[in-house]
């Protein structure tokens, strides 16, 4: 079994007015939200299980989930009445789960990544985007081994021929849990600050470099960027469109 934890339950404050009505995860990109967008594509890649958690409009995240899941694909959801982080809510999907999810995504992307790819990696592994702006999203340093050796902070300098915009994609490690336990927990954990950044260098984690398409919609600019973005992915790829059942 392929598992994938889906990050959908964030307040998204920096859409504005559109987070008032509609969670991110739901926001219409060309008619296609990031739910409809990543469901079918991720079931076609292998993952049998899908777990989302679950926040800020709930009911709206659940009704997009099951309108666009496939068949083969199980959904179960991680209900947060107080925020976990991003690293509280993977300890709490790997205890539910019985075992760490193959691969953890932000539920507010489009991207070409072939979803194998990270599936079938047998190490922690960050999926970094080559051309996106590293001034406005920051991202991550890695070596000649593609090996992922420091963070690197939006608005900073850099080489970017060592360094890529962490799209929101990674495998996590074992490790990463036991570090993320050990976070203070007056506060919601992450799972890059307290477990990646925790645990490196002792562990290696493996920059997977993407060159094709990847946008996500944080912002309301972002998401008009995101049109172009989803209109060039959606003409060049072979996977049908999402199965939408018209009584729905």
């Amino acid at each position: 079994m392929k598992t994938a934890l889906l990050l959908a339950g964030g307040l998204a404050t920096r859409l504005g007015e559109i987070s008032k009505s509609i969670p991110k995860a739901c926001v219409k990109v060309n008619d296609l939200s990031p739910l409809a967008f990543l469901l079918p594509r991720l079931a076609q890649s292998g993952v049998t299980r899908a777990w989302i958690n679950l926040h800020h409009h709930t009911e709206q995240i659940q009704r997009e989930a099951k309108r666009f899941c496939p068949p083969q694909l199980e959904l179960r959801w991680l209900h947060e009445e107080t925020l976990l982080g991003t690293g509280g809510t993977l300890l709490e999907a790997t205890q539910q789960n019985g075992s760490l999810p193959d691969v953890v995504l932000n539920a507010k992307m489009y991207t070409d990544f072939q979803w194998h790819k990270i599936l079938t990696c047998t190490e922690p592994t960050l999926v970094l985007h080559s051309s996106s702006d590293l001034e406005i999203f920051g991202g991550f340093r890695y070596d000649e081994k593609q090996q992922i050796t420091s963070l690197r902070k939006s608005g900073a300098p850099s080489q970017t021929h060592d360094v890529g915009v962490y799209t929101g994609i990674c495998r996590p490690s074992e490790k990463w849990l036991a570090s993320i336990s050990e976070a203070p927990n007056d506060a919601p954990s992450c799972l890059i600050r307290h477990g990646l950044l925790k645990t490196l260098p002792d562990q290696p984690v493996r920059a997977m470099i993407h060159s094709g398409s990847w946008c996500e919609i944080s912002t309301p600019k972002r998401v008009q960027i995101a049109e172009e973005t989803l209109a060039s992915i959606l003409a060049t790829e072979k996977i049908p469109c999402p199965h939408l059942d018209a009584s729905s």
